[in-house]
């Protein structure tokens, strides 16, 4: 035997075709399922093919390139079948899960329209009402039309409008523009409005 062949790894090979199973163990470089002399043979790898009826004949050969083979019968081998691997305590986590059907914005449930006119002539009722109390008492605003007093009427009905515009079809979003477009405006004509009528009141104009 060629010293060089002393230090190599040997690999075991089963062979299927012959009439009794046979193991050899041949020179090899091949990364194969090897046994060591510290493999539990009761818990085999499950790399490793298990026995049924017949064992393993296990022979050691020893040979080389320029020698004839020299075959040592050693000893017949049963390999059991690997043992099943205990189940891991988060398996469940790893198998495919039921899919998730998930609604980004669902329809809104709007109610039917004979019920919201409704609602919408209720709200409106009171102010009927008042402008026909008004009518009968006789209230009267001499200044309404004034060029002073004008402006901030308009730009509370322009609020009111707007309110209503929400309720119908704008967002909060541009609501809350549309209010600051409004907002200073009405502060000027509402404190112009308020020194006017003060001054109405006091007699000084």
């Amino acid at each position: 035997m060629t010293p060089s062949l002393a230090n190599k790894a040997f690999s075991p090979c089963a062979s299927p075709q012959a009439a009794t199973p046979s193991l050899s163990w041949y020179v090899s470089g091949v990364s194969t399922p090897t046994l060591t002399s510290a493999q539990n043979m009761a818990r085999p790898p499950p790399s490793f093919p298990p026995t049924t009826d017949r064992p393993l004949a296990v022979s050691f050969i020893i040979g080389s390139f320029v020698h004839d083979p020299a075959t040592f019968d050693l000893f017949d081998l049963y390999v059991p079948a690997p043992a099943t691997p205990a189940p891991h305590p988060d398996e469940a986590s790893f198998h495919p899960q039921p899919s998730i059907t998930h609604t980004f914005r669902p329809e809104k449930n709007v109610p039917p329209k004979v019920v919201s006119t409704f609602f919408a002539a209720l709200v409106l009722a009171p102010w009927v009402a008042l402008l026909c109390l008004w009518s009968k008492v006789g209230v009267r605003v001499p200044h309404l039309s004034s060029p002073r007093i004008l402006p901030f009427t308009i730009l509370l009905g322009a609020f009111e409008v707007l309110l209503v515009w929400y309720w119908v079809q704008l967002k909060l979003g541009q609501v809350l523009l549309f209010t600051g477009i409004l907002a200073l405006p009405t502060i000027f004509a509402g404190k112009t409005a308020l020194a006017t009528t003060g001054e109405w009141r006091t007699g000084n104009h």
